[in-house]
């Protein structure tokens, strides 16, 4: 499951307590990085399960998380990642939800592999407006360009 956290820090939340021997317990967190990343499922329904998700809908809701971005399009096969858990293609992705993956990603190697197979405008525009903004954030030039 792929989500978009859309804040500037990370997040975590606790999913669950489970005693591993007597007096000992265990506990579980799920963070939130920001950006577009991938969810093991299994954390994912952990997480559905406990008590916090609640806090957890609240951020949806508030458009602060967006969850599950893989919109496969009909007769298309399912989306195929990459190590890092990002599409390995975004022909399955409608144009605005394309736009959207591509504002959270920072990895410049991706955007380009994507760009190379891209056609449509409006995604190829948002490729290069945020390879633009990964190298201002890299590599700041002063006020007079140098």
């Amino acid at each position: 499951m792929l989500y978009h956290w859309k804040q500037p820090r990370v997040w975590g939340i606790g999913t669950s307590s489970e005693m591993v021997e007597p007096g000992r317990f265990e506990t579980h967190q799920v963070m939130f990085l920001p950006g577009v990343h991938e969810m093991p499922d299994d954390d994912w329904e952990r997480l559905k399960k406990s008590p916090n998700f609640k806090v957890v809908e609240e951020r949806i809701d508030g458009g602060m998380l967006q969850v599950e971005l893989e919109k496969v399009k009909e007769g298309k096969k399912a989306v195929k990642q990459t190590e890092s858990g990002l599409p390995a293609s975004l022909d399955n992705f409608d144009p605005k939800d394309a736009v959207e993956l591509i504002s959270g990603v920072m990895e410049e190697d991706q955007l380009k592999v994507w760009d190379k197979g891209e056609k449509r405008p409006a995604v190829k525009k948002a490729i290069k407006e945020q390879l633009k903004a990964i190298e201002y954030a890299t590599n700041p030039k002063d006020e007079k360009g140098e």
